[in-house]
């Protein structure tokens, strides 16, 4: 206490001064809900704007060069697969009546029935001039073949049958 050169006396509040200091904090305060953190943060940010979504990278040339490579290659292994699976299947002899298209002396009406003739013969082709770009694309000729082979022979006699029941199982 030498040290300080003042001192300053502390008496103890009565308890009518204690009882004053905390009727505030007691009586009204802790009455008082919680201010909840959600509605104190919400009310505190500000709403803003969605931003627009930013311009697409320009790619440069060499990126650019090394899609088109990636994609060509994507479409060299699809075409090789593809042609090796139509292959698989144009040597099968039970999709032999698919292999080549419709002869039209020997049955004049086909082309008067079927307005899109396809045949495993075509598909190959259309593979090889680069026609496929997808799978899609290719199961689409393959739709039609059966379409087109079910459309035009009916249910009647067992060699329509044959070739109903094969096209379905191409």
């Amino acid at each position: 206490v030498d040290g300080f050169g003042e001192v300053f006396d502390v008496h103890l509040p009565s308890f009518e001064e204690r009882r004053k200091f905390f009727e505030s904090l007691i009586l009204h305060q802790a009455i008082k809900p919680p201010v909840s953190k959600k509605k104190a943060v919400l009310q505190a940010l500000e709403v803003l704007p969605v931003a627009p979504p930013p311009e697409p990278r320009q790619l440069t040339e060499r990126e650019i060069k090394q899609l088109e490579e990636q994609e060509e290659d994507t479409l060299r292994e699809l075409r090789i697969f593809l042609r090796n699976v139509t292959h698989r299947l144009a040597i099968d002899k039970r999709f032999r009546a698919f292999t080549k298209p419709v002869d039209l002396h020997e049955v004049p009406d086909y082309v008067t029935v079927i307005k899109q003739p396809m045949d495993l013969s075509t598909i190959i082709s259309k593979i090889d001039l680069h026609q496929y770009l997808s799978a899609k694309d290719y199961l689409k000729d393959f739709d039609l073949i059966c379409s087109n082979a079910l459309e035009y022979n009916p249910d009647r006699d067992p060699g329509d049958r044959l070739i109903r029941h094969r096209a379905c199982f191409l």
